[in-house]
């Protein structure tokens, strides 16, 4: 039998699950100097195949050509830092010079006149899979209302979706619509996509937007028939529940994970209406305030639930203390809980969330105290991770069970020393990794 070793640090945890991404390599260019030094320094045999430029770096000067010429073939991934869009170079690049490109990440502002395809240019690039879009457009000087049609579903945007129908994943600033800048693309995509019926992704399952529609836009976006696997929406005051029911239940086949942003004046009560969303497994609720029963007991294969800047209130205490057999049938089959931001009243929080919720193995909790990880190691006896962060103390955390589970366990509060350890963590005979922050810890340290 091979023996596990235990893991113990004070600083990042840098796991098996993150050494895939720790030895990918990216080289970012700040200059075209920095290009011209790489290119006489190494040949085409250099094995990198992602590259990021900076707004510095010229695209269609010498030097670059013979980039692409020399490298294009191998690169999978790019990263343009541009600030202005000139002409087509751009497309001459990805369209002549990066037969392998899967990643296009762009970060430019484009002038309201600019076009992505050459005039009569049918050819498209099936092989890029993620777009990443952070791009202004310009705006009329003149704010001319009903805005033109340029500026509502503007032409560059419909011929970058037109051109890469491979697309699987779509990403785009993201900020609540009540506050974001009309000017930024995120804003934009749904637009296009309904405008035009010729724009179609076969195999789109993420759209990483915080997406506003309205009652129609929800409908149009269920008569798309993305085969979605995430989905972002912002729930404002003006979106019916049966239009919200329907869009999920045409996803019902495949959505896996949902991200809800509610806007200040939604009505928590059209919530409630939810279909049965079978594959489910992740749901993220930001700026919620209300039950979560009704919607828990829809999810039957639900393993993480995420609350952030949000309210849970205790519906089985509002009926009677009855409740939904149902819903605590599928409470208890939850695995992980993450509640962060701005919590209300976390004490009374965690009490609700740890009663409903009672088989979790990994939490996830800001703002604790020394009761807080009490209730916690009481009722929680087969977590299997914790991570919190607070004001705890070395009283709190020396209440660990000596039977707890735990074997991953992450603590952040300024209040604990190594007494947390001495008298409370080498209790816990099954733990593998930990990882302590506080100033007084790092101070013994040195």
């Amino acid at each position: 039998m091979e023996e596990e070793e235990e893991e113990e640090e004070y600083g990042e945890d840098n796991g098996d699950d993150d050494f895939e991404d720790i030895i990918k390599t990216q080289i970012r260019f700040a200059s075209l100097a920095q290009v011209t030094a790489y290119i006489t320094q190494l040949d085409e045999n250099y094995c990198c195949d992602s590259y990021e430029f900076g707004p510095d770096v010229p695209m269609l000067s010498c030097n670059m050509q013979i980039f692409f010429d020399t490298f294009g073939p191998d690169v999978k991934c790019l990263k343009l830092h541009q600030t202005e869009w000139t002409g087509p170079e751009l497309w001459d690049i990805l369209s002549r010079k990066l037969p392998s490109l899967e990643e296009l990440s762009v970060r430019i502002f484009i002038p309201r006149e600019a076009n992505f395809l050459p005039i009569g240019s049918t050819r498209v690039l099936g092989t890029i899979r993620i777009l990443k879009l952070n791009f202004s457009i310009e705006k009329p000087y003149k704010a001319s209302p009903p805005p033109p049609e340029e500026v509502v579903c503007p032409t560059i945007l419909k011929e970058l979706l037109l051109a890469m129908p491979s697309l699987e994943e779509i990403y785009c600033p993201s900020w609540p619509t009540y506050v974001r800048p009309d000017k930024v693309v995120s804003g934009l995509f749904y637009n296009v996509i309904f405008a035009y019926p010729e724009i179609k992704f076969a195999k789109l399952s993420y759209i990483h937007i915080n997406a506003a529609l309205d009652n129609a836009q929800l409908f149009a976006l269920m008569d798309k028939n993305f085969p979605l696997k995430e989905l972002r929406l912002e729930l404002h005051p003006d979106v019916q529940p049966y239009a919200f029911y329907f869009l999920l239940k045409s996803l019902e086949a495949t959505l896996k994970t949902l991200i809800l942003i509610f806007h200040p004046d939604y009505d928590a009560e059209n919530f409630d209406q939810f279909p049965t969303l079978r594959n489910l497994e992740y749901l993220s609720l930001h700026k919620y305030c209300g039950p979560v029963d009704g919607v828990v007991k829809y999810l039957p294969r639900l393993k993480t639930l995420l609350l952030n800047d949000s309210y849970v209130t205790d519906e089985s205490c509002e009926d009677g203390g009855g409740g939904d057999e149902e819903a605590r049938f599928r409470a208890n089959r939850l695995e992980e809980l993450v509640i962060e931001g701005v919590t209300y009243c976390p004490h009374a929080q965690l009490n609700v969330l740890t009663r409903k919720f009672q088989n979790l193995k990994r939490l996830r909790v800001q703002h604790v105290d020394d009761e807080m990880l009490r209730l916690v190691f009481a009722r929680l006896g087969g977590l299997e991770e914790l991570v919190a962060d607070g004001k705890f103390t070395d009283a709190g955390v020396c209440g660990i069970p000596i039977d707890i589970y735990l074997q991953r366990l992450s603590l952040n509060s300024w209040a604990i020393s190594y007494l947390s350890v001495l008298l409370g963590i080498n209790d816990c005979k099954k733990l593998k990794f930990k990882r302590l922050v506080s100033p007084q810890i790092m101070a013994s340290s040195r």
